[in-house]
């Protein structure tokens, strides 16, 4: 699509100055579980987007957990690289790549020394230790599953792991989306991604307490690849559900104003309550719970399914504040939108829009310009992976 121009989200924790009285009470560890994607997709698979869940081995969780931003070897055992197109090679010209390599050297080899994977006693040269063993693993039989998808998806999809897109990760992305085109893409902006992380340690850690004997994380792990669809973040919406209730509805996008969706209203939210009766009422396991839809503008306001996150703290309430949707009745939900440009400034920002950028990026960018900054990521995750191994 996640999180479409990306499909959208998630559990990540929600930045808020209200108290803890004012949230809801802790999720139980089963409504999370309910909430995985591999759970509610078999449900609801003729509403929403096409995709292909790929189970994956502890190996692959050990990567993404290990330190640094370094891609694993391809199928063949050699260091690949993502990202990066025929046309944007063609569009650099020798000499002009002769000078940004020369200009990047320095930035490169500091580069290398922070993202060089934990361990990795080789030099900036590439001169490993000959007794070393090579610490970059290589995932083949899970590179060929993400490649086949990719191909019968029409050659691009969005990621995403058990709940969360790595929407932070964006930025390392050729147009800062979450389209990827190869494995190495996939690969790359999982590793890079704090939501992901989360995924994979802190899953349970804002549920109820419970006995020592209760999971500390999911029983298996589980790639999931979405055909990729150019979604219009402003047709995006997310919906409260409480008691079987439909009570809330948000603009997703709550850092830009459009100035069509206030006189829809009325229209996008009759679309929304026709589909929550119709389509998704009662059918998912839990009373409360929140999910996220798409209503397309070119299929007759069509509305698709595009996630379902936990009722609690973990999801952002976006336009709404928790103790706001808990004190909600059963009656017409209540729809908010941005409804000019001076509400922007009130407006909370993303809850991950400090998750952007790496602080040693940002140290070591040296103001370069965005095609000289991408070059030089692009070679510094090639180095890596080469003198890693």
């Amino acid at each position: 699509m996640a999180a479409p121009s990306s499909p959208v989200d998630e559990m990540h924790p929600a930045s808020s100055s209200t108290t803890a009285a004012e949230y809801p009470p802790p999720a139980t560890v089963d409504h999370v579980m309910h909430c995985s994607f591999s759970s509610w997709y078999p449900i609801f698979s003729s509403i929403t987007l096409q995709s292909r869940i790929i189970p994956v081995s502890e190996d692959f969780i050990e990567y993404l957990n290990a330190d640094g931003i370094f891609l694993p070897l391809d199928g063949n055992g050699l260091p690949q690289h993502g990202f990066s197109s025929d046309e944007e090679e063609e569009a650099v010209s020798d000499d002009e790549r002769t000078s940004l390599d020369e200009e990047s050297d320095k930035w490169r080899n500091e580069m290398l020394a922070r993202f060089r994977p934990a361990g990795d006693e080789s030099d900036s040269d590439g001169n490993d230790d000959e007794t070393a063993e090579p610490s970059v693993p290589s995932f083949p039989q899970l590179q060929a599953e993400i490649e086949s998808a990719i191909e019968a998806f029409g050659g691009a999809v969005f990621p995403k792991m058990n709940w969360s897109s790595p929407k932070d990760a964006a930025w390392i992305a050729t147009g800062s989306t979450l389209k990827c085109n190869t494995a190495s893409d996939v690969f790359l902006l999982l590793k890079g991604s704090d939501f992901i992380a989360h995924d994979l340690s802190h899953a349970f850690e804002e549920c109820e307490p419970h006995e020592s004997s209760a999971p500390t994380r999911p029983p298996h792990f589980e790639l999931v690849l979405r055909k990729w669809y150019d979604l219009r973040p402003s047709m995006e919406f997310r919906c409260f559900v409480k008691d079987h209730a439909l009570v809330a509805i948000t603009q997703r996008d709550t850092s830009n104003y459009y100035d069509f969706l206030p006189p829809m209203k009325e229209e996008l939210k009759q679309k929304i309550v026709e589909f929550y009766e119709n389509k998704v009422k009662n059918k998912f396991p839990d009373k409360d719970y929140v999910f996220d839809v798409y209503i397309s503008p070119k299929t007759q306001r069509k509305v698709w399914l595009i996630d379902i996150n936990p009722f609690s703290r973990v999801t952002d309430t976006l336009l709404f504040s928790w103790q706001e949707i808990l004190e909600f009745t059963n009656e017409s939900p209540e729809f908010r939108v941005i409804n000019g440009h001076w509400e922007l400034s009130n407006v909370a920002q993303p809850a991950f829009s400090s998750n952007r950028l790496p602080r040693e990026v940002i140290d070591v960018s040296n103001g370069a310009s965005i095609e000289q900054f991408t070059q030089n990521f692009n070679n510094l995750l090639l180095e890596s992976a080469t003198t890693a191994r």
